[in-house]
């Protein structure tokens, strides 16, 4: 027997007794906190390949050639102490599994088991499904609900705390806060009674009616007729119009209202319009009430445009426009809604161009795509009005003819009769009839909304009517939405970058060219003096001429009007920029690829700043003398005459001139 042999056995007798009690005692207290949670966190596979593949192998080997080929030349006292680290391993490792084992028998693995879920509903059990557990302990309860739709039904909600969850505020509960020992307790909200059938056991579920609340976060406003009122807690994007600084921005409420990622790439993106008076605000807020599930029988209603302003209907009650985010609502996706404010108001044609600014604004900063423009308008109008025209003109010109099919005539205060607006809207030559072989039909949709904001009585029947007809609009008009091609908004952004430069370049290239065109005729009108006064030139030099010649004056802008102006060639290269951070002036619409396409010089962006001033060309009468002619063109080594080097120099002048003004046109 080898000295080898010999150490391993006598250490193997030796430590077995006592590393095994000690590292028993060790080990089965550490693996078993360790692999407890490991066995309950991590698959079985996983845990089986890195304690057997890795720990196995990797000691058994390693430590069993590294001893074997060490122990011969080493004393006594260091093999049993090696042996002995190995032995530790070796009934770790036998510990550890023996500990695992135990513990799988303890604790029962739900990574790829199915586990058997329990559907309580008013706290009798009425379903139960086999799931894996792990695929959807962290989904949220609107995921859960459309995944186990034939269980969970419209009129059932999610039990937290004894407490309904409401379904606007499902998408912020995981099932892990609601489900307690693998049940999900549920609340029926309807008066019907209900049965279903568990292990061939019929259980009757019986009648509760549970009061609707309004959502939390819901601000109560004031009681109207009997109803409440709440202003929905939706979170918006509002682009305003600053009067006094004559500017226009953007700000955020209700930030943790904002939609998830996912919810707002479904969802739909709807932009209204109309005249003051349209009944666009109303359309709006009874749509809400659609979307929340509101029914007529309760006792309050939402909305998200305030309309309690007081002021004259002549008046738009909406000033900016609001970008609404509505959360997702059973089966009715989230859905993003753009208010505009109503054009043709006393306050005259320039806020319609305001307007048309907000618009624009929203699309190309805040939104990137379309589902659908409603131009909204009365039904009992007989013909469009001038307003009316100049609005869907402006949207179209804002996003183009490819946006057409998207369009949906919404006509309010609909009652029995065909609406009269129709006719107007399909005239020959209509503004709207361009495009309604384009749109697929319903190509417009009726709505009466008059009943939404009416007390219910159980004997009105009048209202119940218009009740239910205004819900069917609603229904109509979510299915037309389903159906319409959401429309990225990149192309419509750089129609509306590319229309912006053209009119920059058209506002700037008119003093561009003045000046130029007046320096030409200058220059032909010097060339013309000197050609006629060849003798004088030459042999004096005291000929003088009355030319005139651009001058640059500078005109001071009320505050709150941003200009881009090119200090290198003195010129005003965007007199009304919406970029007043000298930083961002590589936004600017005069700049591109970082260059001005404006100034003479098509200067690096960095060279323009923002000045309180415009720079403006205008003409001055000046005399010149043979003296300062001569300084510029004559050089006395040259063999021509004084005449002829100075004709030769203003026609080189020209000729710059008349490519300029031709670069400039292009």
């Amino acid at each position: 027997m080898t000295s080898e042999n010999k150490v391993e056995n006598k250490v193997e007798n030796k430590v077995e007794n006592k590393v095994e009690n000690k590292v028993e005692n060790k080990v089965e207290n550490k693996v078993e906190d360790k692999v407890e949670t490991k066995v309950e966190n991590k698959v079985e596979n996983k845990l089986e390949n890195k304690l057997e593949n890795k720990v196995e192998n990797k000691v058994e080997n390693k430590v069993e050639n590294k001893v074997e080929n060490k122990v011969e030349n080493k004393v006594e006292d260091k093999v049993e102490t090696k042996v002995e680290n190995k032995v530790e391993d070796k009934v770790e490792t036998k510990v550890e599994n023996k500990v695992e084992n135990k513990l799988e028998n303890k604790v029962e693995t739900t990574a790829d088991k199915k586990v058997e879920i329990k559907f309580y509903l008013n706290e009798k059990p009425f379903q139960m499904k086999k799931i894996i557990k792990s695929q959807i302990i962290n989904k949220s309860l609107y995921e859960i609900r459309k995944d186990f739709e034939n269980i969970i039904k419209k009129e059932y909600l999610f039990e937290k705390g004894g407490f309904g969850i409401e379904k606007v505020d499902e998408p912020d509960y995981t099932l892990s806060e609601v489900l307690v020992d693998d049940i999900i307790n549920l609340q029926c909200n309807t008066d019907t009674s209900t049965s279903s059938t568990t292990n061939n056991t019929t259980i009757e579920i019986p009648k509760v009616k549970q009061k609707r609340e309004p959502i939390k976060g819901s601000k109560f406003l004031r009681e109207v007729k009997g109803l409440k009122i709440y202003l929905y807690p939706s979170y918006t994007n509002t682009v305003e119009y600053k009067k006094d600084k004559k500017t226009i921005g953007h700000k955020e409420n209700f930030i943790k209202n904002k939609l998830r990622p996912e919810y707002e790439l479904l969802g739909y993106v709807i932009m209204c319009v109309g005249q003051t008076g349209s009944g666009k605000s109303t359309f709006l807020n009874s749509f809400i009430n659609f979307i929340m599930g509101i029914g007529i029988e309760d006792d309050f209603r939402y909305v998200i445009i305030d309309e309690s302003t007081g002021k004259n209907q002549a008046h738009s009650q909406t000033k900016n426009v609001t970008i609404y985010h509505i959360h997702p609502f059973e089966d009715i996706p989230a859905i993003i809604i753009v208010d505009t404010p109503g054009f043709g108001d006393t306050e005259g044609f320039e806020m319609d161009k305001v307007v048309t600014e907000l618009i624009k604004y929203a699309f190309t900063h805040i939104l990137t795509n379309i589902t659908a423009v409603c131009f909204v308008a009365q039904s009992s109008n007989a013909r469009l009005t001038a307003n009316q025209k100049y609005i869907f003109n402006k949207v179209m010109e804002l996003f183009g003819k490819d946006i057409a099919e998207n369009f949906i005539a919404t006509l309010t205060f609909c009652d029995g009769d065909d609406p009269q607006i129709l006719n107007a809207l399909k005239e020959k030559h209509s503004v709207f009839d361009t495009i309604i072989d384009k749109i697929k039909p319903p190509w417009y949709l009726k709505f009466n909304n008059s009943a939404f904001f009416n007390q219910y009585r159980e004997d009105d029947d009048f209202s119940k009517m218009y009740w239910k007809l205004g819900f069917e609009s609603f229904r109509k008009f979510i299915t037309k939405l389903k159906f319409l091609p959401k429309k990225s908004l990149c192309q419509s952004k750089d129609v509306l970058k590319e229309r912006e430069v053209l009119e920059n370049t058209i506002l700037t290239i008119r003093p561009l060219l003045d000046q130029g065109l007046s320096c030409m005729e200058t220059i032909r009108k010097l060339h013309s003096a000197i050609k006629d006064n060849k003798y004088t030139i030459n042999t004096s030099k005291n000929f003088k001429i009355k030319i005139t010649k651009p001058d640059f004056k500078t005109r001071e802008l009320p505050q709150g009007i941003h200009t881009t102006t090119c200090l290198t060639c003195n010129f005003t290269c965007h007199p009304n920029c919406a970029y007043s951070d000298d930083a961002e002036k590589s936004n600017c619409c005069a700049m591109s690829n970082g260059y001005c396409t404006v100034c003479s010089g098509k200067c690096y962006w960095n060279s323009h700043k923002n000045v309180p001033y415009v720079i403006e060309i205008t003409t001055i009468e000046e005399e010149v003398t043979q003296k300062e002619l001569e300084s510029k063109y004559y050089q006395a080594r040259n063999e021509k005459s004084k005449s002829e080097q100075i004709l030769q120099g203003l026609q080189q002048d020209f000729d710059k001139l008349q490519l300029q003004c031709y670069n400039n046109q292009e």
